[in-house]
């Protein structure tokens, strides 16, 4: 793959969501890999450690849910990069929230702000 644009890793369980967000993504001239397992992102992170510039991550998925991975890339950054992780979720809960930021999240999206470019604006802020 070409570094000429931003590779964005996208992890959603929700197929649907998956590709919505996915198009979103790459509406805004990103190159997107799609995973719906968090276990199968961090496989493909670890074998290909300075491909992905941004994670975009859902926190409650099946399997190894958003919190376990985004820990998983923060404290083995040797493995998987200094990556910035957008968390994109529907859970508004302030404990929810301040916990993905105590384990690293650089921003915590809700789903529906992204209608209205949300998302854009935020990879823009790490890309």
């Amino acid at each position: 793959m070409s570094k000429d644009s931003n590779a964005v890793l996208i992890i959603e369980d929700e197929k649907d969501l998956l590709e919505k967000h996915s198009k979103i993504i790459e509406s805004g001239g990103y190159f997107c890999i799609k995973f719906a397992s968090g276990q199968k992102a961090l496989e493909y992170l670890s074998k290909n450690k300075g491909v992905i510039d941004i994670v975009v991550l859902d926190l409650f998925m099946k399997g190894l849910d958003g919190l376990d991975v985004l820990r998983a890339i923060k404290e083995n950054s040797s493995k998987y990069g200094e990556l910035p992780v957008i968390i994109l979720t529907n859970i508004a809960s302030e404990g929810i929230i301040r916990e993905a930021f105590e384990y690293g999240a650089s921003s915590y999206l809700l789903k529906n702000q992204i209608e209205d470019g949300g998302l854009i604006e935020e990879l823009a802020k790490y890309t």
